[in-house]
């Protein structure tokens, strides 16, 4: 299980790298908080998103190997 602080540190960590834009809005007298993900968020994600295919790929090929 993944406790609150930790995704709040983790957040924290991706809008200072300018990943996530975030908006407070009042939401039944406190503060709501709002992410939104940003053009080079979007980048990034992508260069994950293929770094982890590639590693799904040469994972396969071992098992196939051995298989």
């Amino acid at each position: 299980m993944i406790e609150c602080f930790a995704l709040f540190i983790l957040f924290a960590s991706l809008q200072r790298e300018k990943y996530f834009l975030t908006c407070d809005e009042p939401f039944q007298g406190r503060k709501q908080c709002y992410y939104k993900i940003t053009k080079v968020g979007k980048v990034e994600l992508q260069v994950i998103k293929n770094e982890w295919n590639q590693f799904k790929i040469k994972v396969a090929q071992i098992y196939r190997k051995k298989g």
